[in-house]
């Protein structure tokens, strides 16, 4: 019995979409992950899908000329609810969004080095938790699998600039709680996957 369930969370039901968790709503971007797992056949990790949909009126860049400027998966943690009793992870320091990052910005956007979306379009990516994943025996055994997320992302239309960081923003979500059991997706398109280092 116990093979035939560690069978059905490897291989996962690919047709289905995933339910997706509200991770930040600001006034250029909104941005969800999907309340899911990913695993791609190029590495042993396993990722996260984050969607930035550009909910302004105006072509939006999105800055990923550094590959720090990401928000990944930071750490994860079985649970019984869906919310972790320990919070007891290393944050990174975000970059300060002043004078000079808006003109770096500003110049990086007049370059074309910016990933640029239109009105209403969304971007997505994959990325890596770089670290052991969980064991597909202990996905059957558990609650839930909270995945907490860190990084930040910056966001310009040329005009405004737009700082989306983990650490001191509570306009964020940064747990996403996974229903157990549950099963890994296969990355699909592996050009959408974003590495950190």
């Amino acid at each position: 019995m116990l093979l035939c369930c560690t069978s059905w969370l490897a291989q996962g039901q690919q047709s289905d979409i995933p339910e997706q968790q509200l991770f930040y709503y600001g006034k250029m971007v909104i941005i969800t992950i999907d309340k899911q797992l990913y695993v791609s056949d190029t590495s042993d990790f396993f990722y996260i899908h984050v969607s930035i949909k550009n909910s302004s009126r105006n072509v939006l860049g999105i800055d990923l000329t550094n590959p720090q400027h990401l928000l990944y998966s930071n750490q994860w943690q079985f649970s019984d609810t869906t919310f972790r009793s320990v919070i007891d992870e290393t944050q990174m320091i975000p970059d300060d969004l002043n004078a000079v990052k808006a003109a770096d910005l500003a110049e990086k956007l007049k370059e074309n080095k910016l990933i640029m979306v239109l009105p209403t379009q969304t971007f997505d990516y994959y990325t890596e938790f770089n670290a052991d994943k969980p064991e597909d025996t202990d996905l059957l055994k558990n609650n839930y699998l909270i995945v907490s997320i860190d990084g930040q992302m910056f966001f310009t239309d040329g005009k405004n600039v737009e700082q989306v960081k983990c650490n001191g923003d509570l306009n964020v979500d940064r747990d996403v709680a996974l229903k157990c059991p549950l099963f890994w997706r296969n990355i699909t398109d592996k050009s959408k996957i974003r590495h950190r280092n």
